[in-house]
């Protein structure tokens, strides 16, 4: 079980982000939230501008949800083995690679 002590973190992660990716944190959902709290913090804006802020926003949590998984992923991987190894990151690499495949 030494194995699940290094890899709970990455795998509860990768639920999070499972769920994060379903329908119901889609596009139509979020602008439900983040387009009012937009609107109400810049009234002057355009609904354009909105848009555009919304679909960046949503970019911006997107990469920052599978930054986090990157480093637990690096985590488990790299535990037990000090230092930085480039076979250790290309492996970290493969399967933040294959999860978002």
């Amino acid at each position: 079980m030494a194995w699940l002590a290094r890899w709970w973190p990455a795998l509860l992660w990768a639920a999070v982000i499972w769920t994060l990716s379903t329908g119901v944190f889609g596009d139509a959902h979020t602008s439900r939230l983040i387009l009012p709290l937009l609107h109400w913090l810049f009234r002057a804006a355009s609904q354009a501008q909105l848009l555009e802020w919304h679909h960046a926003i949503r970019k911006t949590a997107h990469v920052g949800e599978y930054f986090i998984f990157s480093l637990l992923i690096s985590r488990a991987i790299r535990s037990g083995h000090p230092g930085w190894r480039w076979r250790l990151t290309l492996l970290a690499i493969a399967l933040l690679a294959a999860y978002a495949a």
